[in-house]
Formats: C-alpha cells, structure tokens, sequence
C-alpha cells in the first residue's frame, strides 16, 4: 500500500497518541511522535501534513503546549483529540486559524490493542466550523484507515468538546445508578440480581448488564466529569463522584 509522502506528528503517545500513532504509520511516510518519555524527535523529512495533540486537556498549560508544537512543525491540521475544557479548541482557533484547527474525540476503551480497533468501529466525529478544515481532517483519517462513512462532521468545536464529556459521564452515570441499586438492595435485603431484571426492561438500548455495579475505573469517564464539575458545576456531578468514592471504600473495606 502507498503511503503519503508526508509528516504527520503525534503529540503525546500514551492510551490515546499510541493507538493513533500506530493508524498514521498505515498512511503516512514518517510519523513523529512528541513525548518526553520517548526522547527527541527526528525532523520531518517532507512537508507537516496534520498534528494529532493527545495529552490530556486537563494539563495546566495545554494550550501553551500545543501552541509551542504548533509553532515548531507548522502542520496543515491541528486535529485535537483530546477531552478538554470547553473553549480550549476555540482559543487554538483564534490563534492558527478557522481553517486549520478540529476536535475530533476519541471512543473506545483502554484495553491493548482495543483501543486502535475501536477508533475505526466507532463513529469518528470531526467538529469544526470550517468546510476546508474539515476536508482537511476528513482525508487524514481516510489515510489511518477510518471508513468514510463512519467520519460525520459536527459543526463547532464546542459541540465536539461538549458531546465527548457528557457521553464519557452517560456512561459513568450508568454504573453509579448500579452502585445506588446495590446499596438499596442491600438495605432492603433484596437480591441485586432480581432488580437487575427488572431494570434491564427499561434500559436494553443502554446495555447494562450484571456485572456491574462496579467502581468506575479507567481514564476517561471520573477525569472527565472532573472537567464538568469545574466547568459546569451540578450537584449531579458530585453525587457521581460521591457514590464512587462510597463503593471504593465499600469493595476495599
């Protein structure tokens, strides 16, 4: 297969940038990566097609970050997958340009290669408010192997950065209404099971299933509904963190 005689650069090769790295070198002639744990980077040897930022929007300095790499490679597209604040992928937008800069999130879940599976199963959302910006990020993930019928196209940033936090806490809301079940099962002296039953006629089309309630792990779904709390504060979001908090200490004690 040919692949693009071009650059593309990761920034950041952890849970996210490594699946992501693994899908650029598919399409794409030399992929840099941008890690301190994986020493100094190579120069581009042909011209910076696109950047994949994949650090984690809750660093303090992200945006200072990205600038700086952005500056450094000057890549054609800034694609930004990474959960962040609300507003984060606007501030890049006044500062490279309507043209060059998208969010587009990342679904799938943190289990070995899952992860780089998972990004071409799932819908890959590209949001932007640029028709050029998004042909621009449209071909790069043709070029990593996403179906085009599976890239759709939201139409600001903000929808992107929005949709990617609340469906992460949907998810994490989910398990809490089970951890809640449990304690009310236990409190009742009713079998978790049969309730569960009972619950799973309402909820098919979320897929609950028995092995839940358990405590919310991984990296996603308690650090994004950080970003809520700060951003959108609700007392939703911190019985969330309450309940999750009361089932560590239940399963630990």
């Amino acid at each position: 297969m040919l692949r693009n005689q071009e650059t593309v650069v990761v920034v950041g090769c952890g849970e996210i940038g490594k699946p992501i790295y693994q899908l650029c070198c598919g399409g794409y002639e030399q992929v840099l990566t941008e890690d301190p744990r994986y020493g100094k980077a190579e120069k581009a040897r042909f011209p910076v097609a696109a950047m994949h930022v994949a650090i984690p929007g809750s660093m303090p300095d992200f945006i200072a970050i990205v600038e700086g790499y952005v500056r450094k490679y000057d890549p054609g597209v800034i694609l930004i997958n990474s959960s962040s604040v609300p507003g984060f992928t606007d501030t890049l937008v006044e500062k490279f340009g309507l043209d060059r800069v998208v969010h587009t999130q990342v679904h799938g879940k943190h289990h070995g290669d899952r992860m780089r599976r998972d990004m071409l199963r799932y819908p890959k959302f590209v949001a932007t408010k640029s028709d050029q910006a998004f042909e621009k990020a449209k071909k790069v993930l043709i070029a990593m192997g996403h179906p085009p019928e599976n890239i759709v196209r939201l139409r600001s940033p903000m929808a992107g950065e929005v949709v990617k936090l609340l469906a992460t806490t949907f998810f994490g809301y989910l398990i809490v209404w089970t951890q809640e079940m449990e304690r009310l099962s236990e409190k009742c002296g009713v079998s978790y099971e049969e309730l569960m039953s009972f619950t799973k006629l309402a909820t098919d089309d979320f897929k609950i299933d028995n092995k839940f309630p358990g405590v919310i792990g991984g990296h996603c779904v308690m650090a994004n509904i950080a970003i809520l709390r700060k951003t959108f504060p609700s007392p939703l979001w911190d019985f969330m963190e309450q309940s999750n908090e009361m089932k560590k200490a239940k399963d630990n004690g």
